[in-house]
């Protein structure tokens, strides 16, 4: 009896070794055959599954945005409360391994000219649905009066979409500067100022 191969499982094997690899050695070492070897199959098979090499890595850079994007969706469906909206964007700092390794083969791919469009096209639509995400619970908890904003749930997404992104940074090129638990301390209070009439 053949054995049975579920196609999805294998390409998602294939892009999160791809991940793996960029998160640790960059994109230039994460080639075919490096992917194969680490996955335990033959450059053949990760052929028959992508293109080329360039699909490939493009495949692990989504995977790893669309995996952190589906943990913070579900920590705010979770918990609908101001708290639970700080808790999920605390949540999406680097400061375990698997977010720390999200991050990095996310930053990996900022500069890498032959993936730029793609990454800017990718990155704006998930962007724009991330500010919506908070933005629509932002006016929730202000209708409901659990909260008083000090600025449109518009302007405070984006300035949230980036205090996440500029801590993120921090933590990725100076990771000894300070403990996650002072890192997600001072996002949340930066979040709160920027954000809250208190």
């Amino acid at each position: 009896m053949p054995k049975v191969v579920n196609h999805e499982q294998r390409r998602e094997l294939l892009a999160t070794t791809a991940g793996q690899l960029i998160a640790k050695q960059g994109v230039a070492k994460a080639t075919v055959r490096n992917v194969a070897r680490r996955a335990g199959v033959s450059t053949g098979t990760v052929s028959h599954y992508y293109s080329d090499s360039r699909e490939l890595l493009f495949a692990a850079y989504q995977l790893a945005f669309r995996t952190s994007a589906a943990r913070f969706v579900m920590a705010m469906e979770n918990d609908s409360s101001f708290e639970g909206l700080l808790k999920a964007i605390a949540n999406a700092l680097p400061c375990d391994d698997i977010t720390l390794s999200e991050w990095r083969v996310r930053m990996a791919f900022w500069g890498v000219s032959d993936y730029a469009d793609d990454i800017q096209q990718f990155e704006q639509a998930a962007g724009s649905q991330f500010r919506q995400l908070i933005s629509d619970r932002l006016k929730a908890l202000a209708r409901e009066k659990t909260i008083r904003l000090a600025v449109s749930p518009v302007h405070a997404a984006r300035s949230i979409e980036g205090l996440l992104t500029g801590t993120a940074i921090q933590r990725l090129v100076s990771p000894g500067a300070e403990s996650s638990a002072i890192a997600v301390k001072r996002l949340r209070e930066q979040v709160r100022r920027g954000v809250l009439q208190e």
